[in-house]
């Protein structure tokens, strides 16, 4: 089955060169890739020359359109996602493809995404990811049915049959919810999500804790626009990340006390749910 990666991009002149070369060395040849500009503010074609690559650009208007542009482009059977900072390991393409042929139908194939080698990962980037807020594989129970959650378009595959109905809702305009409201969708139409661990792709971006609790208010609108779709789905995308009575009274404690390991991330933990709660309460929930 031929395969269709496809990248949206935005502003990442930094790294794309790098995922692109990563995409020249892979042990499997047999793709096609498609990067989709989602009116970075640098030329981005420019950028990517001498790359084989399929190229196409849009207004900014974020990732879930971008990747419905990617996906009308696509020739290929099967669909992959990645991000413009995931730097994939040599045999990434042959995981993917070896887990499809063996699974058979019907399914996505999640990879794993640590963080890159030549990152200084700081105490923070270790509680986001790999068993944190951002991408946590700790939670994955069944590698062969991980449950919707888990549609993470830095690292997946799925058939391009799944596109014929269903998009990625450009209701959404940012990098949160919108993958996995659509995987709720398929989910619901028999779409299971196998892990393989041996797909790499990996995650070359830092973050800090200020920066990525400022982002609380759009994933909270994210989540509202989540709920409206699907209420049923209030207790996940709400209840359990606001912030509670002992959530206070515990950040209170905390705040003062000089942290580290085990510490920090539980203030971390704490953090995120004010900033969520924060941008919930301008929302009117």
């Amino acid at each position: 089955m031929k395969l269709s990666i496809i990248m949206p991009t935005y502003n990442r002149p930094d790294t794309i060169k790098q995922v692109l070369e990563s995409l020249d060395n892979q042990t499997v040849k047999d793709f096609e890739v498609i990067v989709v500009d989602d009116g970075s503010n640098y030329d981005v074609e420019d950028h990517i020359k001498g790359y084989k690559v399929s190229y196409f650009k849009q207004n900014n208007s974020g990732p879930a359109k971008a990747r419905n542009l990617g996906v009308e482009k696509a020739s290929g059977e099967l669909i992959a996602f990645i991000g413009d900072d995931t730097i994939l390991d040599p045999k990434w393409v042959e995981e993917q493809l070896k887990t499809h042929k063996e699974k058979g139908p019907n399914i996505a194939v999640l990879g794993f995404t640590p963080w890159h080698k030549d990152l200084a990962v700081n105490e923070f980037m270790k509680y986001l990811a790999p068993n944190g807020p951002q991408f946590n594989y700790s939670l994955i129970k069944n590698k062969d049915n991980c449950g919707f959650g888990f549609f993470w378009t830095s690292n997946i595959s799925l058939e391009k049959k799944w596109f014929n109905e269903d998009k990625f809702d450009e209701e959404f305009p940012w990098a949160a919810y919108e993958d996995i409201e659509l995987s709720y969708r398929l989910h619901k139409k028999g779409l299971k999500i196998v892990y393989n661990e041996k797909a790499i792709a990996n995650h070359y971006h830092e973050y800090a804790p200020k920066n990525y609790f400022e982002k609380q208010d759009i994933l909270a609108k994210a989540a509202m626009i989540f709920y409206k779709k699907h209420p049923e789905l209030k207790t996940e995308l709400i209840d359990n990340n606001k912030m509670k009575l002992p959530h206070r009274i515990a950040r209170f404690i905390l705040a003062p006390i000089p942290k580290i390991g085990a510490m920090q991330h539980l203030f971390w933990k704490l953090e995120r749910r004010y900033y969520f709660t924060k941008a919930l309460k301008t929302l009117g929930m």
